[in-house]
């Protein structure tokens, strides 16, 4: 269930793993069997397909390879005819008890938010699987707290899986061939990727005050007294009151960032009411896991 005030430093995992999830390329050759058999070795598993690629047919092998370690990418770098149209980066954070995890997922769902997200994106759930946009999205952050780390079986894991779906989203993230995934510094990836905003309540109600009110550029708070000496601070309750309206499920009590971004940049200057949390100890190494 999603925790309306869960903060960055009540998250502290265990452990860190930044890894391949998967990634697919294309050959222009097929593999022989002692390379499959290395493949199948140095893989949580492979799969292939003969066939002829769309946007070229010089290329007849695809190739899935989940959780690929390093070896198999220097392996890929050292061919000439491989094509990278694939790639899926995760991040497991990994915690002593049940109680950590769930707040931790909580947090991310409260706040992780990602660049050049539409309205027409959405914020989408599946059980208990977030989704930054539909299937057919190029690029996209998938995050779920059920099911142990992929690489190791290590339990009460949250994983974070920031998939790139066409060769045009995995290049923009850097990756032209093998060789870069080989060098990728996943610290540096992820900075760039898990990017974590809080909304201040108060000014975003003034903001909303403010714009769709027509209150002008009011900055002081707005504060009403009622007669028995109450005092409320309309903009703070008006900025909690928006964000619990939107996105609720049974399973979840309140909008989250991303929502509140989504649904009200085009009215008034949300990015105002935003402040970018530190999450510093919840990156990576730069060399990554496998």
């Amino acid at each position: 269930m999603s925790n309306f005030s869960v903060r960055a430093d009540d998250v502290r995992p265990s452990a860190i793993h930044s890894y391949f999830d998967k990634i697919q390329v294309w050959r222009k050759s097929p593999i022989s069997r002692d390379e499959y058999a290395f493949l199948t070795s140095q893989c949580g598993s492979v799969k292939v397909n003969n066939m002829l690629a769309r946007f070229d047919w010089s290329y007849t092998q695809r190739l899935a390879l989940y959780q690929p370690t390093k070896a198999v990418l220097e392996w890929l770098s050292g061919r000439n005819d491989v094509l990278v149209n694939i790639c899926e980066v995760a991040l497991d954070w990994i915690f002593d008890n049940q109680d950590d995890l769930e707040r931790a997922y909580s947090f991310v769902d409260q706040h992780l938010v990602k660049k050049y997200h539409r309205l027409s994106h959405g914020v989408r759930y599946f059980e208990q699987t977030r989704y930054t946009g539909p299937p057919w999205l190029a690029t996209k952050a998938v995050v779920y707290p059920d099911k142990p780390s992929r690489i190791n079986g290590e339990p009460h894991c949250l994983h974070i899986d920031y998939r790139m779906s066409n060769r045009g989203a995995v290049r923009r993230a850097g990756i032209e061939g093998p060789a870069d995934m080989v060098s990728l510094d996943h610290r540096r990836f992820w900075e760039d990727r898990l990017l974590m905003y809080a909304l201040d309540p108060n000014k975003f109600g003034r903001a909303y005050h403010n714009h769709v009110e027509g209150k002008g550029r009011r900055h002081a708070p707005w504060v009403h007294r009622s007669h028995n000496g109450f005092a409320y601070d309309m903009d703070r309750r008006a900025g909690n009151m928006i964000v619990r309206s939107l996105g609720v499920t049974p399973e979840k009590v309140a909008g989250t960032t991303q929502e509140v971004i989504d649904q009200y940049r085009d009215r008034l200057p949300v990015r105002g009411s935003m402040q970018r949390l530190n999450v510093d100890h919840l990156l990576p190494e730069s060399h990554g896991t496998l």
